[in-house]
């Protein structure tokens, strides 16, 4: 299996599918290793070719190593960047979801040359402009790691991440969520190395830096992350275009299958017509 090694010693996974021209990089959230895209990478080498998709698992997810120390989100942004250079690719299209959107972020403005396009989903800047979780979202999560290896872990998370009208269909949003989550779960302390990362998080007024074309999208029923937060982020990304959806909540390539190789191919279009536009817009 194919790693590379931080200064600290950790060692980060990876794998990479489709061998295209085109490099696109998936970034999970909180607590999840990269096989938690599911078919993703599939619905994007079937709309598209030519991709070359990579899939780093963030430390103490996946095959990954729990980090030695406390660390940061920007620590992850440099694990990535060091996962593009093992690829030999100069500069890869970045999706990143939630606190992959942080990482996101991150890389974006400390290996700008190393970005060609970014898709920020249901993700924050971070304080003081970022909005915060609701207080009962903030629990839920934080009980995250002793619940899920129960039988009514679909129910904790469908509370935490599908809209309430979408709870009663939670086993057949999440089909293969409880499998992978029961058979290969991260290490409580992994979780919580990350959530220390994520409350540490915060771009600011450096946010108006990226200059790659942007896609900025958010679930108006989002419980997690507000949809402020995506609002803020569009405002200041130059040229960024901001989708939100109706009725779906964070985990929005679970309720849209296809909102990921839908909107990296229009990144893609944008970047080969000459780079970013001044648009924003709403999408239903």
């Amino acid at each position: 299996m194919p790693y590379v090694t931080s200064p600290d010693g950790c060692r980060i996974h990876y794998s990479v599918q489709g061998a295209g021209s085109t490099p696109v990089v998936l970034v999970q959230g909180l607590g999840l290793s990269s096989r938690f895209w599911f078919d993703v990478p599939d619905r994007l080498l079937a709309e598209n070719s030519d991709l070359r998709i990579v899939l780093p698992d963030n430390r103490g997810t996946g095959f990954s190593d729990r980090s030695p120390k406390l660390f940061r989100v920007r620590t992850m942004a440099d694990d990535v960047a060091r996962v593009l250079d093992a690829c030999d690719i100069d500069a890869a299209h970045v999706v990143g979801i939630s606190m992959g959107g942080m990482i996101a972020q991150q890389l974006a403005l400390r290996h700008k040359s190393r970005v060609k396009g970014l898709v920020l989903m249901a993700t924050t800047p971070g304080l003081p402009y970022g909005r915060l979780p609701p207080m009962k979202s903030l629990a839920t999560l934080l009980t995250m790691p002793s619940k899920l290896r129960k039988e009514e872990s679909a129910i904790h998370i469908a509370k935490l991440l599908l809209p309430e009208a979408e709870w009663p269909r939670a086993r057949e949003i999440f089909d293969g969520w409880i499998d992978l989550i029961q058979t290969s779960p991260v290490e409580p302390r992994a979780f919580f190395d990350q959530f220390a990362a994520v409350c540490a998080h915060w771009t600011g007024k450096e946010i108006a830096d990226i200059s790659c074309p942007t896609h900025v999208i958010t679930g108006d029923s989002d419980a997690l992350i507000p949809p402020k937060n995506s609002e803020w982020l569009s405002q200041r990304i130059p040229g960024a275009e901001l989708h939100v959806l109706a009725g779906v909540g964070h985990a929005i390539p679970a309720q849209d299958r296809d909102v990921v190789a839908r909107t990296v191919s229009r990144l893609i279009a944008r970047v080969g017509g000459g780079g970013a536009t001044q648009v924003r817009r709403k999408v239903a």
